[in-house]
């Protein structure tokens, strides 16, 4: 597994330049964003994915029918972004799922979103774990296909890094660095 993090203030117009030539649905796509920083974390995911993803043409992406984006014939890849980073993780032998969010105090609005056994966890350290286990909780859902229509509500995640969900064994990678929360899941 590989894991790729981009910091979208380094994005210069010659990796734009790339997106347009290499990616143009991808660019046009990107350029639907009226606001600035939207753009730029779409172009950042662009860039991530052309320098990390085998691929010679657009058309070898395909879709989910949830939305999820996935590469015919190549390895399996799951992008997030929030704030100014963007995250791209990439396996040849696990799917994946991955989210980063910003740590922000208001992010806590969403607590009616955790179980009562997680809240336990989060009150250790409230801005931390719950960013944590947030992330889990959107990778988990990116990984399984749903994406935001995952019910967060249905699975319990607390601080270990492996849970046992619909049979199926799913551990996590999650850390967090310089203001964010990371965290990948996968099924081993």
């Amino acid at each position: 597994m590989e894991i790729y993090v981009l910091d979208i203030r380094k994005i210069r117009r010659k990796d734009e330049k790339k997106v347009k030539e290499l990616m143009p649905r991808r660019f046009e796509y990107c350029k639907r964003f009226i606001n600035h920083d939207d753009y730029l974390r779409s172009m950042g995911a662009s860039i991530l994915m052309l320098k990390h993803l085998p691929f010679k043409n657009e058309d070898k992406f395909g879709k989910t029918e949830n939305g999820k984006p996935y590469l015919i014939d190549g390895p399996e890849f799951n992008y997030s972004h929030s704030g100014n980073k963007v995250i791209l993780a990439l396996s040849a032998t696990e799917k994946i799922g991955v989210d980063v969010e910003k740590i922000d105090e208001e992010n806590l609005s969403f607590k009616d979103q955790i179980f009562p056994n997680e809240l336990e966890y989060i009150n250790e350290d409230p801005i931390k774990n719950f960013h944590l286990l947030w992330t889990k909780k959107e990778a988990l859902g990116k990984l399984l296909g749903y994406g935001l229509n995952f019910k967060n509500k249905d699975v319990v995640i607390n601080e270990k890094d492996e849970i046992v969900y619909k049979n199926k064994t799913i551990k996590f990678i999650s850390y967090i660095k310089k203001g964010y929360a990371y965290s990948v899941a996968f099924i081993k």
